[in-house]
């Protein structure tokens, strides 16, 4: 057998999970396949300053309190705006818990 007849395993693109924050990988909302897409980027995104999003305001402002419901809330959201193919958005927003 020669090099040319052993398969390589294919690359994987993106950061992987192993790269994503523990308490986004073990998210109770967060399908394995959401997951996959926030593991699909190039690089691990920065939380932008210029991100506003009056939902995740509303969210902070009431469950601050709580921060456990705040972070279940958030990633509710996140799941959400990748359901509709913003990634980047939910990218922001589960970075700003």
């Amino acid at each position: 057998m020669t090099n040319k007849d052993q398969s390589s395993p294919t690359p994987i693109s993106g950061i992987g999970l192993d790269a994503i924050h523990q308490d986004i990988r073990e998210s109770r909302i967060l399908t394995g396949h959401q997951l996959s897409l926030l593991a699909g980027v190039d690089q691990l995104p920065e939380p932008e300053p210029s991100f506003h999003d009056r939902h995740v305001k509303e969210i902070i402002h009431y469950f601050s309190p709580n921060p456990e419901e705040m972070e279940f809330e958030l990633h509710r959201y996140a799941a959400q705006l990748l359901e509709e193919g913003k990634l980047r958005e939910a990218w922001q927003v589960l970075l700003s818990v």
